[in-house]
């Protein structure tokens, strides 16, 4: 995604939004990418992915009570 798109999208002040960036590159959970046609790219790298899907696990798990692998309708230790 461009890195500007990204930040409009995440509505986060620019200077902030570089150093979240910054902070997560350092960390291999994104990756930059600058294009031909001059914009730079913001890219989930293969942590960030892994990272991103435990994140959404522990947020269902833990904060919605269900699991998206159970049944539909399904939340755990309830029907």
């Amino acid at each position: 995604m461009l890195k500007t798109r990204l930040q409009v999208a995440t509505n986060v002040n620019y200077d902030v939004f570089r150093k979240y960036v910054a902070w997560m590159a350092e960390r291999g959970l994104v990756e930059l990418e600058n294009s031909l046609d001059g914009h730079e790219r913001v890219m989930l790298s293969r942590k960030g992915q892994e990272a991103y899907k435990k994140l959404v696990q522990w947020m269902n798990d833990e904060i919605h009570g269900w699991n998206p692998r159970d049944e539909p309708q399904t939340r755990r230790g309830r029907t």
